[in-house]
This record gives C-alpha cells, sequence and structure tokens, in this order.
C-alpha cells in the first residue's frame, strides 16, 4: 500500500493542486498567498501497515505569515505559525480517509474539496488566525477560533 499512497499524493499534487498554485516537498502543499503562505500536509496514521489494504491519512493545514518571526520549531507542520487538522479551521471538514486500490479517485476529490473548504474558511479567519501567531499560538484546534501553544 506505501506504492499507492506515494503515487496518491503525487497524483494529488500533479492533478489537483499544482494547477491551483500549490509546490509539494514530501506530503506538503504550499501556496503563497499576499502576505501568508497556505500549507496542507498529508500525515499517515502512525498506525498504517505494510500489509493493510488500505492507508489511513490525516490532513493538516497550516499558515506562515510574513513580517513576523520563524515560527517556533514544529515538528507537526514545519514551516507554520498556526496549524491544525482542517476541521479546526472548518468544522464540515473531513479530516482522515481510508485509501484502497479501489477508491482512490473519490479519495482524492474529497481530499480536494476539504482543503478548499478548510482555506476558505482560513481566508475569513486571516486576521484572528495571525492574531494567534502574533501571541505565539501555534495550535489552532476549535471552531471558535482559539489558538494554543
Amino acid at each position: 500500500m506505501q506504492d499507492s499512497a506515494k503515487r496518491f499524493v503525487s497524483e494529488l499534487h500533479t492533478f489537483d493542486l499544482k494547477t491551483r498554485g500549490f509546490t509539494k516537498n514530501g506530503h506538503t502543499f504550499a501556496r503563497k498567498r499576499d502576505r501568508y503562505t497556505e500549507r496542507v500536509q498529508v500525515q499517515g496514521s502512525s498506525w498504517n501497515s505494510s500489509s493493510d489494504p488500505k492507508w489511513r491519512f490525516y490532513l493538516n493545514a497550516g499558515v506562515y505569515f510574513e513580517g513576523l518571526p520563524e515560527p517556533k520549531a514544529n515538528r507537526a507542520l514545519p514551516g507554520t505559525h498556526v496549524y491544525g487538522r482542517l476541521s479546526s479551521f472548518s468544522p464540515g471538514c473531513v479530516d482522515g480517509f481510508d485509501l484502497t486500490n479501489e477508491n482512490a479517485d473519490l479519495v482524492r476529490a474529497e481530499v480536494v474539496s476539504n482543503i478548499e473548504r478548510a482555506l476558505t474558511a482560513i481566508a475569513a479567519r486571516l486576521s484572528r488566525i495571525r492574531e494567534a501567531a502574533e501571541a505565539g499560538r501555534m495550535l489552532w484546534h476549535d471552531s471558535a477560533g482559539v489558538g494554543h501553544e
């Protein structure tokens, strides 16, 4: 399943995210905006097994703001001032997916839809997210828009 997962991430970029202005580095995609950068990460589950016919993964998003000090070392989503699961930014988003060889196209479409929804929510809350970043609160964790360290 590992080869299928790599192919999925590659095709997600090639067919869907690249055309929307994203670059790719491993499992992380980035898109520059006016004075900030959006990052989206495909994070494989630590419970995945090479013998399992499915690959479980989660979607994280984060924001890097130009003009702020470099973010603290952040192993969860490097290069971001504020980050969280997609549903942290938009409660209707799905965070976790199970990829199989049979459902890759469907899952890819769902992933793109959820990414777009979360990034739209981020843009709508950008000033509040920046305030959290300025206060050093890295983890955006709920629909009320509260950031935490």
